[in-house]
């Protein structure tokens, strides 16, 4: 399964629609966003994906409520068990990308840091890759003989 996370600040509309390939996208406000995507097969409401409003608490770190949501959001993803994408603000998409790893999910992404507008960002399961390269090969397209091998034991094509 991949999860492609888009950064959407509210009111932003990109130059050009991005495209998400047929895929659902989950968003925190889907009338909004109509234009924003082109060929979604479905924008969803998901109301966990708004923007982190608690303060910050001791050392800067996440109120424990906006974790709490952060984790509401990839189980919910993960139990969707489909590729899809997700839209959301860059301050709870932080958090989430960070939850996320600590899940042992596979991020991919340029640069480190609050993520800028547009960006785009893939997610994947580590069960997904082969392990070994540093292409970061996925098996169901693997990039080196470590990842067709394992694609094969796992009866997947090659």
């Amino acid at each position: 399964m991949i999860i492609s996370a888009i950064c959407v600040n509210p009111g932003d509309v990109p130059e050009t629609p991005i495209s998400v390939g047929g895929r659902v996208v989950f968003a925190p406000r889907p009338e909004a966003l109509a234009g924003v995507f082109t060929d979604a097969r479905e924008i969803r409401h998901q109301p966990l994906l708004e923007e982190c409003t608690l303060p910050r608490g001791r050392f800067g770190r996440p109120a424990k409520e906006e974790v709490r949501r952060a984790k509401a959001v990839i189980d919910a993803l993960l139990t969707h068990g489909e590729d899809c994408v997700i839209a959301a603000p860059p301050q709870f998409l932080e958090l989430l990308l960070d939850q996320m790893e600590r899940k042992a999910l596979v991020i991919l992404r340029r640069e480190r840091g609050t993520p800028r507008p547009f960006e785009r960002i893939r997610i994947s399961e580590r069960k997904d890759h082969c392990g070994f390269c540093n292409h970061n090969c996925l098996l169901r397209n693997p990039g080196c003989g470590i990842g067709m091998d394992k694609a094969r034991a796992r009866g997947m094509e090659g």
